[in-house]
């Protein structure tokens, strides 16, 4: 049976979440927001092997 524990607040700091994925349409790329606990910044990367690049940083580096 595997062991479960509450999540702490450095566990949250740690967490990252993906949304708003478009993909272009050469189909040779995905840009994607990435949301962690210091911001959000957009990121692209290659459909072809998977390499990913961000793109802003920053206060409200999301905003386009």
């Amino acid at each position: 049976m595997a062991n479960f524990r509450v999540a702490s607040k450095n566990d949250m700091k740690n967490f990252k979440s993906v949304s708003d994925p478009r993909i272009s349409t050469d189909g040779e790329s995905i840009v994607f927001v990435m949301s962690a606990a210091d911001g959000k910044n957009i990121w692209i990367a290659s459909t072809r092997n998977g390499e990913t690049k961000q793109l802003t940083s920053g206060i409200g580096s999301d905003e386009v």
